[in-house]
């Protein structure tokens, strides 16, 4: 997530320098009455570059603090809300008018509306509950398990190697849904932390599970190799 974030913030400050330069190809320019077009014009630059500068100054910050989960998404958002602020600028000088203008304010609200609880929710660690036989994973891709479909339960040293992700959730470290692990092919991944992880092969998926605290999934493996026969 990191590096998006700076490549954000790089194509932010290379589209500034280019509507400096060529304010024709900002959406709406030309529509805008000629006494505003200098207004518009500085006010594209401007706001590119802080946003742009913006994102990547609160990523370095947020990689100082040694912030993750939500952190991760956070310049991101900064970035959305900045472009917001700035879509109703543009329209208030004369741009995208009508209908044009409210349906571009109405898809930067709903960018800004949906990304913020898909971070929250896609940060949030599973819960793991066991009831009538069965592991109950809380949340985004959670599922129900049989525990007599468990085949094997494993504690490995580290998370696993992921080739790519083919529907999941991945961002600041944390692995959500299904990823091509090296040596394991298609996978379900629950995971947070960086050191041990549970490995659980079923009959249908191979899932691993840990959290950012080592300790709860020791605790974890514990109740499953006593449960899995």
């Amino acid at each position: 997530m990191e590096l998006i974030n700076y490549i954000v913030s790089a194509l932010l400050v290379i589209l500034a320098l280019i509507a400096n330069k060529y304010p024709n190809i900002i959406n709406g320019y030309k529509t805008i009455p000629e006494e505003n077009q200098p207004k518009a014009k500085r006010l594209t630059v401007n706001i590119l570059l802080i946003a742009g500068i913006s994102v990547a100054l609160l990523t370095l910050v947020i990689r100082l603090a040694r912030l993750t989960g939500f952190w991760s998404g956070v310049p991101l958002i900064l970035a959305f809300v900045i472009m917001l602020i700035y879509t109703v600028k543009y329209i208030r000088l004369g741009a995208l008018k009508g209908v044009a203008g409210t349906i571009a304010i109405g898809v930067g609200v709903l960018a800004v509306v949906s990304i913020i609880p898909l971070l929250f929710f896609g940060n949030k660690e599973p819960e793991i509950t066991f009831t009538n036989q069965q592991m109950q994973i809380s949340g985004i891709y959670g599922n129900d398990y049989n525990l007599s479909d468990i085949e094997s339960v494993t504690l490995i040293n580290e998370r696993p190697i992921t080739k790519f992700k083919t529907n999941g959730f991945d961002m600041g470290g944390i692995k959500k849904g299904h990823f091509n692990v090296q040596n394991d092919g298609n996978c379900l991944l629950f995971v947070s932390g960086t050191g041990k992880c549970i490995r659980l092969k079923t009959k249908s998926d191979v899932i691993y599970i840990n959290f950012a605290d080592e300790t709860k999934t020791e605790e974890l493996f514990g109740k499953l190799e006593g449960m899995v026969k």
